[in-house]
């Protein structure tokens, strides 16, 4: 059966904090050992000595590993422009031409509709008018938000237009399966989880696969802008779109929000 690779990634974390359990009960047990007992207390700290080798080297293995694997670029015509790229959920932008359509969607009674300051429309008031690219956030969980979705970007032909962002990792993971050319932004759980293997020095096994990442409120703070994976994301061409005042030094890929 083939493993995932995020079964892969869990593995090796959970591998990871097993020995550090294992070697913490260890230290503890050696507050107890007798004086004469000296060979027993030698044998211990050479088996911590090797656990410690033996995780320095399976993280040097990884890291290797994750390094030598070749990067795929995605080529894609909003790719090309993406630095001149602006997403606003204000209609009155969307008439300005550096402005594009941020849409947050779900699903309402078998329509997508998007909120607005103003209430909520339908789509296809937003997209029968636009030749821009836009943006679309899917706020809901919805088994068939996908396929409405394709349904309304192909009535108006806007394939190579979309990007689309949700917290959701099914609901990007099926529109991938259905629409692999459309843009899809990583999702928050892909984040933290990259964040997390860059402190164990494991950043470039991180399972960013999309070409594009939408900063979303969570990590906008100072705090978490200070874990972002900066390097890995660089590395791997990935375009990334922020609020215009976040994060000013990486600009070489980037979008602007609002």
């Amino acid at each position: 059966m083939r493993i995932g690779k995020i079964a892969i990634y869990k593995y090796f974390f959970n591998l990871f904090v097993g020995y550090c359990v294992n070697l913490a009960k260890t230290a503890s047990q050696l507050t107890r050992i007798p004086p004469l007992d000296y060979f027993k207390g030698v044998k211990i700290y050479q088996a911590i000595v090797v656990s410690i080798l033996f995780i320095l080297c399976s993280i040097g293995a990884a890291r290797f590993y994750g390094y030598q694997k070749n990067l795929k670029f995605r080529q894609h015509p909003l790719l090309d422009q993406f630095t001149n790229l602006k997403f606003s959920p204000d209609e009155a932008k969307w008439r300005m031409d550096s402005y594009s359509p941020l849409l947050y969607v779900k699903e309402e009674d078998g329509n997508l509709i998007f909120e607005t300051p103003a209430g909520q429309e339908n789509l296809d008031s937003a997209l029968k008018s636009s030749q821009k690219a836009f943006l679309v956030y899917i706020v809901q969980d919805s088994e068939r938000i996908n396929y409405l979705l394709n349904a309304a970007v192909e009535k108006y032909g806007l394939h190579e237009k979309i990007i689309v962002a949700s917290r959701f990792r099914n609901i990007l993971r099926n529109i991938q399966k259905m629409r692999p050319r459309w843009l899809t932004s990583i999702s928050p759980n892909e984040l933290f989880l990259s964040i997390i293997l860059g402190k164990l020095g494991l950043e470039s096994l991180s399972p960013l696969h999309d070409s594009v990442l939408l900063l979303t409120d969570e990590f906008l703070s100072p705090e978490w802008q200070s874990e972002l994976p900066l390097d890995e994301l660089e590395r791997r061409k990935i375009y990334l779109i922020a609020p215009t005042k976040t994060l000013p030094f990486y600009t070489n890929y980037r979008a602007h929000l609002y």
